[in-house]
Formats: structure tokens, C-alpha cells, sequence
């Protein structure tokens, strides 16, 4: 998906074409990242200590440190698929509000733009609203989400049909 390219060359006429232009770009996204979870557990935890807690554990994380000195596009899908579990996580809270809604569908449409294993992504989604009150009507509304990502993906759907018949292993990360 394009997503990630376009942002990155932009950044790179800021940054330059070198290691670490090209890289800082991930420590960026990273760091939103990390200032995204905590909203969340400030928002949603009432322990004190518990967000700073947790946010030390996710900086120290390998695999976060790892993603945050690549130059590739995983950094950036955290970010949108965590904005997009954030909104998703506001319009289960109230059901009544459009706008949590319309920034789900937002950013899971990024993520989508950004990496093809955000497709997968929608099971946890669909999975929660299973489980939780007023079932049906969140997962109608999670459903006409979905239905609405769809339609905000069909430009690139040609090209990724295209690359999914075209590589002989489906689509090899």
C-alpha cells in the first residue's frame, strides 16, 4: 500500500535521503505512539501510577525499540491501528456519538493504506462487540464501518488483487 511511501518521501525532503532522515521518520510515528497510549490510560485507568507503568514497559519493549529504528512502515500502522482501537474503544463507551465513529473509520482506512496485514485487523473489532452491551446495535454500527472502509479502499483494490495473483506466495510480507 502507498500510504507509508508518499508520507515518507515528504519527510524526507525535511529530513534528507540518508539513514537517519529516513529512520527518524519511525521515531516519530513512535513517539506519537507512545503520547497516543497514554491519553488512553489516563483517560481509562484510574490508577495513578498504572500509565506510567505501562508506558515504560512499551518504550523498553524490543520489538518497539526495534520498529523504532527501521525504516519501514510499522511504526506508522501502530499509530493508525491504535488510533483506530482508541475511537473504537470512545464509540463503545457511548454509543450515541457519531464523531468516535467517522475517526474509526478514518484511521483504520490509514492502517489499510499503510499495510495489507491490517486486514486481519477488523476480527478483534467485531470479536469485542460481540461480547459487550447493546451488541447488536454496535456491531451494526461496526459493520456499516466497515462497509464504509471498504468503499474508502476500493481504489487500491485492483492493485492489491494485482499483486496478490501476480507473486506466486500470495502476498509474502
Amino acid at each position: 500500500p502507498p500510504l507509508y511511501y508518499i508520507i515518507l518521501k515528504s519527510w524526507a525532503y525535511a529530513t534528507g535521503v540518508n539513514d537517519y532522515g529516513m529512520r527518524s521518520f519511525s521515531i516519530f510515528c513512535n513517539g506519537l505512539n507512545i503520547f497516543a497510549i497514554y491519553i488512553f490510560l489516563k483517560k481509562y485507568f484510574r490508577e495513578k501510577f498504572l500509565p506510567y507503568i505501562l508506558i515504560l514497559l512499551i518504550t523498553v519493549n524490543p520489538l518497539f525499540i526495534l520498529y523504532s529504528t527501521e525504516a519501514r512502515m510499522y511504526a506508522l500502522l501502530t499509530l493508525f491501528y491504535f488510533l483506530a482501537f482508541y475511537f473504537f474503544w470512545q464509540a463503545m463507551q457511548d454509543s450515541k456519538k457519531i464523531l468516535p465513529w467517522l475517526f474509526f473509520i478514518l484511521f483504520f482506512t490509514l492502517s489499510l493504506y499503510t499495510h495489507y496485514i491490517a486486514l486481519i485487523g477488523i476480527v478483534p473489532f467485531f470479536l469485542y462487540a460481540l461480547f459487550i452491551k447493546n451488541r447488536i446495535i454496535n456491531i451494526l454500527k461496526l459493520y456499516t464501518s466497515s462497509v464504509i472502509v471498504f468503499l474508502l479502499y476500493t481504489p487500491w483494490l485492483p492493485i492489491f488483487l494485482q499483486q496478490i495473483n501476480t507473486n506466486p506466495n500470495g502476498l509474502a510480507w
